[in-house]
């Protein structure tokens, strides 16, 4: 993500603290999959995509006023991102870890 960013806004110097603790998350989680340890990444996708829920939250209680002039469309887009690669691969691993323990509870 790193090379990415920088590469299309050329901004340079090292990536942030939260950045590099949610490389961390991510690989921890990764080596649990490897592991069969889908509990993992249940745990980290939901520690990870708290901070865009209560983005969105906060946005949408800040402009319900009509003169904002916000429309609920403006979190289309995001919505759609948050929906296909966080919340459809969450449910799936939900999913998964249920059945192959159905005494689970992830």
């Amino acid at each position: 993500m790193f090379l990415a960013e920088t590469s299309i806004t050329g901004a340079g110097g090292l990536p942030g603290l939260p950045r590099w603790l949610s490389a961390g998350l991510l690989g921890w989680s990764a080596f649990g999959i490897l592991e069969g340890r889908i509990s993992r990444y249940v745990c980290v996708e939901v520690v990870l995509s708290i901070p865009q829920v209560l983005f969105a939250f906060t946005i949408v209680a800040a402009n319900l006023e009509p003169s904002h002039g916000f429309s609920i469309l403006e979190l289309a887009m995001p919505g759609l991102v948050f929906l296909v690669f966080s919340l459809t691969p969450l449910i799936l691993a939900i999913r998964i870890g249920r059945r192959r323990d159905p005494g689970s509870t992830i």
